[in-house]
């Protein structure tokens, strides 16, 4: 392995990290599967508008779309009312990130 020319160590090498990854023009399609006629969870982690504070709900499912698409309601499982969400402000879906 070649040195080099300022050091006497040989330079880092990194091995890039293999995250899996979705475009945010597929996540319509990936929360509106459903399981056995019914709508299928799915972990779903968002960035609070109002302190920047990330959310995470591990099971979730959709209760539906809004506004064009540009946000969507989701019910945490175990929750009595939906959580509305803003769809630029998702991070990751199913452990996928999301990017735009």
């Amino acid at each position: 392995m070649p040195l080099s020319f300022r050091t006497k160590f040989p330079p880092a090498t990194f091995a890039p990290m293999k995250e899996k990854r979705i475009h945010q023009s597929q996540l319509r399609e990936l929360l509106e599967r459903r399981q056995g006629g019914r709508p299928r969870e799915f972990s779903i982690e968002y960035c609070k508008r109002s302190t920047g504070e990330l959310v995470r709900y591990p099971r979730a499912v959709l209760s539906s779309w809004h506004s064009k698409g540009s946000t969507i309601n989701v019910l945490p499982v175990g929750q009595p009312t939906p959580r509305k969400i803003r769809r630029c402000l998702i991070t990751r879906i199913d452990g996928m990130k999301i990017y735009f």
